[in-house]
């Protein structure tokens, strides 16, 4: 008898716990791993044409540069008609905290002091300022920037000869085919500085009476555009970037690191220095005084570089150069569809794949999500359902993307593999070239192939994986329906719970049955007649007999005829309806209207 009441205290113990743990484990961990892959491709392919794009950027601001008509030196700023050719920003400072080793404290950190670092004896650093470096010294007290006059508008980006010849209006400067631009003044632009006299066209005359000298007309160079100061070899292929000498660690608080970047060749030195001497003709040479730390050594040095305009060679010139600069559109058109789908593989990892997983282990541990109607299997499957849900959307989005991406990553891939081909520029420059094909190629579009091959397996997996569990679901509901109504219809017996006599589904038992009690008249008690005090009619239902009972008998807890409820259907039984019997003492059935005799 309790075995049927142990099997029923075992489910509902046990219903908060979802079927096939382990596999819903296992499911999950593939679940996890789709959306961590989804996010590393997006980090790689995004990271890897970022950087591209930005070197493709810096040929075309090359190209932007207006032509040098003519350069001074000055130990003054430069006029207001004039370009500054020549400094450097000194980027700043945060603010630090500096603890002496005696005080149990780290050294120099970022961030200012807190209390138990001031009560140990720690000081806060104030922040600095960024400083622009104008100055470059000759020696500790001379120095000079260099200003320059430029053609406005005139660059190689809008006027690139497409051919041999210049306007009627303009004057063709260069004898080489590839190395030739066309001026808009009546003189050719700046080709070249140099600190030698090597150039005899015209010098630039520096303070303390040195000189600069520089020529209009130079083989196999373009005319120079760009200037900088860094320390080190050489500037970095994006100037702006500052460089820093190799081996060498920039002071922990600068606002802006110096980077050890990779040099662009293409610059070349003009002019150099001693560290110290170039802080102290711009009046930093006391920063190791305010900034705790900082160095300043003789043993760096800082320098002047150049370059001109990149080379395209006059073959690559007109609609092939044209198309070349307005693939921008193109390409940043693809750099956007990256930063969508790395915005959408960063919201599919964290809101899908961590946070559903994170749900689906509650459910797995027994927990209950009140958010969420049912518990244990039901739980689980809905919240399968809503996983693969949020996951077929986000990948749908990211699909879409992808096939729009596809005709413009391959054009612009076929266009610049045809550049390559043609050899139109410089070593440095087809470097840049090969790697944009490369993240176009194998970054972007190999990439892509491969998220959606895997976005198709991972349908497929998923539909598998939902139709699988949904069905051991609803076998394991249709099973439990059968236990649970075997359980109902035994339960009374099982359990010795009758139900109150009166009362909706009571059955009054039968004889043989447990719990039949045989009501008879006391001994010796004469049965009523009728007439006689104590008779009590008993009407009987129509069309039928009703049974004698013992003279001053009366039927216990007696009440009208209720229907019984409906019982529910039980696989392969039929019971057929009952109504309440009353027992048969013996005695002879009276036709209605006759007392007993």
């Amino acid at each position: 008898m309790s075995q049927p009441q142990h099997g029923i205290l075992k489910r509902q113990k046990t219903s908060f716990t979802p079927d096939n743990i382990p596999l819903r484990v296992l499911y999950q961990c593939y679940f996890f791993s789709n959306g961590l892959v989804m996010l590393i491709l997006a980090i790689l392919s995004y990271a890897s044409f970022d950087d591209s794009w930005t070197q493709y950027n810096l040929i075309l601001q090359n190209w932007q540069q207006p032509l040098i008509t003519d350069i001074r030196a000055t130990n003054q700023s430069c006029l207001s008609t004039e370009v500054q050719l020549t400094y450097y920003m000194w980027p700043g400072t945060s603010s630090g905290c500096q603890c002496d080793s005696i005080f149990g404290g780290s050294g120099l950190s970022s961030g200012s002091c807190s209390t138990n670092q001031t009560r140990r004896g720690c000081r806060t650093i104030g922040s600095r300022d960024s400083v622009k470096m104008s100055n470059f010294p000759i020696d500790n007290f001379t120095y000079y920037t260099l200003c320059a006059q430029v053609d406005k508008n005139n660059t190689f980006y809008k006027n690139a000869p497409p051919d041999k010849s210049c306007k009627s209006n303009q004057l063709k400067c260069g004898n080489q085919d590839d190395y030739f631009v066309c001026s808009n003044t009546k003189q050719c632009p700046i080709f070249d500085v140099s600190p030698t006299n090597n150039y005899s066209e015209g010098n630039i005359s520096l303070p303390g009476g040195n000189f600069l000298y520089y020529t209009r007309q130079l083989d196999g160079q373009m005319p120079v555009v760009q200037f900088g100061i860094g320390e080190g070899s050489g500037l970095c292929i994006d100037s702006s970037d500052p460089s820093i000498t190799k081996g060498r660690s920039d002071y922990t608080l600068m606002s802006v690191k110096k980077v050890d970047c990779s040099r662009d060749p293409r610059y070349t030195r003009l002019a150099s220095t001693s560290e110290p001497t170039f802080y102290k003709v711009n009046n930093l040479d006391n920063l190791p005084n305010v900034l705790p730390g900082y160095s300043i050594s003789s043993q760096y040095t800082w320098g002047i570089f150049k370059r001109g305009y990149i080379l395209w060679k006059l073959s690559c010139r007109g609609d092939t150069l044209k198309q070349f600069i307005d693939s921008r559109a193109d390409l940043e058109q693809i750099l956007g569809f990256q930063q969508g789908q790395f915005i959408i593989a960063i919201i599919f990892f964290i809101v899908v794949s961590i946070g559903m997983s994170i749900m689906v282990l509650v459910n797995i541990c027994g927990g209950d999500w009140p958010c969420i109607s049912g518990k244990g299997t039901e739980e689980a499957n809905k919240l399968l359902k809503c996983e693969i849900t949020m996951k077929v959307i986000c990948q749908l989005a990211y699909a879409i993307i992808i096939f729009i991406s596809f005709s413009l990553v391959r054009g612009q891939y076929n266009f610049l593999d045809q550049l390559v081909g043609k050899n139109c520029t410089d070593q440095q420059t087809t470097g840049v070239l090969n790697l944009l094909m490369e993240s176009l190629q194998e970054k972007i579009y190999v990439y892509n192939i491969v998220l959606l091959v895997l976005f198709i397996v991972s349908i497929i997996v998923d539909l598998c994986a939902f139709g699988h569990f949904y069905k051991n679901y609803k076998l394991t509901m249709s099973n439990q329906n059968y236990d649970n109504t075997a359980t109902i219809n035994n339960g009374v017996m099982a359990n010795q719970e009758l139900p109150i006599t009166g009362q909706p589904g009571y059955f009054p038992p039968q004889y043989g049955q447990p719990g039949y009690q045989e009501q008879v008249p006391y001994q010796g008690q004469p049965i009523q007649q009728y007439g006689q005090p104590g008779y009590q009619d008993q009407t009987p239902f129509q069309g039928q007999a009703v049974q004698g009972y013992p003279q001053g008998y009366q039927p216990v807890n007696q009440q009208p005829y209720q229907q019984p409820f409906a019982q529910p259907p039980y696989p392969q039984q039929q019971y057929p309806q009952q109504y309440p019997q009353q027992a048969n003492y013996g005695y002879n059935q009276v036709p209605q209207g006759n007392p007993i005799q």
